[in-house]
């Protein structure tokens, strides 16, 4: 089922109303000198047991960041803003009613002289000397909602991600955080179990970070365990398997693999040790707006009147 452009409602919208003209808000701009910047790698173990992105391959993807940034297409250069609000800013080529262009010099940080230096090639600049300003292209009303046209290029691709996107899986979908709000006391699948009746593929296991100190016997604070499932998308502790039980699933027999890449079996894991997590990237807003779709095109020539909701 293809995504429409109107999947999220959140926005920006005019505190009063706006004159064509006006600099509705502005936000300065990192710099990025290519958009390789934005490649995702998977990671591997070096044999000094550090990590490392995997070279190998290529990248599996681009960071979600890349969708709100700034391009043309006769250049490498990539313009980040994070100005308050700016984001919110939805796309809508026919209701467009602001524009982007290069803030004044000595605004916002920006400095005219900057548009004439060239990028360094493998550094990003992170001092704000350019900026943009979001100029009301007409008249606008107050609580009218702001618009930007992002580009032929990127809305062809946001079609296309719709048409391609796999959301079947949706169906089933939930959330380390909610799984173990349901299933947070319940009796724990060994490793073995799970092939007949696997968890979500989005959830992995994890031990908590008391495991570290033990060695064959699970030694750590009970009382420390308290808080920890209450910790909503908190990923600490390590990843382990859940080798056995005992007849009344109170304690457990993991693997884990700890940040020395040691694994190591302990026995002895109660069950408020143990919870689940996402697995990176799988959480549903990563799938709706990580997309890779590219950045959007443009073409460029104090206190800001936009609230966000």
């Amino acid at each position: 089922m293809p995504i429409p452009l109107s999947i999220s409602r959140s926005g920006a919208f005019a505190k009063r109303d706006l004159p064509k003209g006006t600099t509705v808000t502005g936000t300065p701009l990192l710099v990025f000198p290519d958009i390789k910047w934005f490649d995702m790698y998977d990671f591997q173990t070096c044999p000094d047991g550090s990590e490392a992105r995997n070279m190998t391959n290529g990248p599996y993807r681009q960071q979600l960041l890349l969708n709100y940034c700034f391009s043309h297409p006769e250049s490498t250069v990539i313009l980040c803003p994070y100005g308050s609000g700016v984001n919110y800013i939805n796309h809508n080529k026919t209701r467009a009613n602001v524009k982007v262009q290069w803030a004044q010099d000595g605004i916002t940080s920006h400095q005219d002289k900057s548009l004439n230096t060239r990028p360094k090639k493998d550094i990003a600049d992170y001092s704000t000397t350019v900026a943009f300003d979001y100029v009301a292209t007409r008249n606008i009303a107050e609580d009218e909602e702001i618009f930007l046209d992002y580009g032929d290029v990127w809305e062809d691709q946001w079609k296309q991600h719709g048409e391609d996107y796999d959301n079947t899986y949706l169906k089933d979908y939930v959330s380390a955080t909610e799984f173990n709000s349901r299933h947070g006391k319940d009796p724990l699948l060994t490793t073995e179990e799970q092939l007949l009746n696997p968890y979500p593929d989005n959830l992995f296991i994890r031990c908590h970070s008391l495991i570290e100190s033990s060695k064959r016997i699970f030694d750590g604070n009970v009382s420390e365990l308290a808080t920890w499932h209450t910790w909503e998308g908190d990923n600490s502790g390590y990843s382990c398997e859940i080798l056995k039980s005992d007849h009344k699933n109170e304690f457990y027999s993991v693997k884990v693999e700890t940040h020395d890449t040691v694994s190591k079996k302990v026995s002895g894991v109660p069950r408020e040790a143990i919870k689940f997590a996402d697995h990176p990237y799988s959480k549903l807003y990563s799938h709706v707006r990580t997309m890779s779709c590219g950045s959007i095109c443009i073409s460029c020539s104090s206190s800001y009147e936009i609230s966000t909701h």
